[in-house]
């Protein structure tokens, strides 16, 4: 979905967004949950923190402009860094401390997790060391050992139209729209049950190349539109990302973000699937 370009554009039309002031807007620790994936004994658990306001949490219909303003500022969250992250799954609580961009990743072994999608609960660690409030909901997907295949799916032009052909529809599609009216593709909804709701029940992902900031939208947007639950698979993107590769070098190593910020969407995909 996003190569250079866009991203530069996208992340320059985000610092361009006036914010308000510290007074009006009043933000709260956040923590987005990925579905990740594992096996009944052995899983991960993947999310980011931040903080957000009200404004960039609400989810509901609104006009063009504020929808606008809404999806421009999911590129520019404030990340909580070097926080510790309380993580609740099946009666057992682990801790775990964000990178320099908000991100955790946390691996979960000894357990005996039914197959499916096991909830899982996420609550940031003050400085005092206690859990703040909101508590924040994801799941993990349990693969069976009796699982055979897996549905592997890219999301742009898949399962939603983006136009991703078409720079200026898809720069359009993806930040004027909400979750209520990002186009789904005819049909695929059904087709995708009717895969997972098999005797094999094969494990399901969304693999794409669009940045995790967009993740809690992504996945607002397929359950809204009958699509069943997968574990996600998005890129990470960070301070290199609208820089050249020949100047990503240059950056002071606490601004790096992971590699995958700076590789194609192709690389990434291909990457991944293995």
């Amino acid at each position: 979905l996003f190569g250079m370009k866009t991203l530069t554009l996208v992340l320059a039309l985000s610092l361009a967004i006036p914010m308000p002031s510290a007074r009006a807007e009043k933000k709260i620790a956040v923590v987005d949950v990925y579905t990740s994936h594992g096996r009944p004994d052995r899983f991960t658990l993947k999310g980011r923190a931040s903080l957000q306001s009200a404004e960039q949490l609400d989810e509901s219909p609104k006009g063009r402009i504020a929808q606008i303003r809404q999806n421009l500022r999911r590129m520019r969250t404030d990340e909580l860094e070097n926080r510790k992250i309380q993580l609740a799954v099946m009666k057992r609580v682990v801790e775990v401390t964000t990178d320099n961009e908000g991100h955790f990743e946390v691996e979960v072994t000894g357990t005996r997790a039914p197959t499916g999608f096991t909830p899982v609960s996420a609550r940031v660690i003050d400085l005092a060391g206690k859990p703040m409030d909101p508590e924040c909901a994801g799941f993990v997907q349990i693969i069976g050992p009796g699982t055979r295949y897996a549905v592997v799916s890219d999301i742009d032009d898949t399962v939603l139209v983006s136009n991703v052909l078409s720079k200026k529809a898809l720069i359009a599609n993806t930040f004027s729209t909400g979750i209520a009216d990002m186009p789904a593709a005819p049909g695929m909804a059904p087709l995708y049950q009717s895969l997972v709701n098999t005797s094999a029940a094969p494990a399901l992902f969304y693999l794409s190349g669009s940045p995790v900031n967009l993740h809690r939208k992504l996945v607002g947007i397929l359950e809204l539109n009958g699509y069943p639950r997968g574990s996600m698979i998005l890129k990470k993107l960070g301070a290199r990302s609208v820089l050249p590769q020949r100047l990503a070098s240059w950056v002071p190593a606490r601004l790096m973000d992971p590699a995958d910020a700076l590789t194609s969407s192709l690389e990434f995909k291909v990457a991944h699937l293995g």
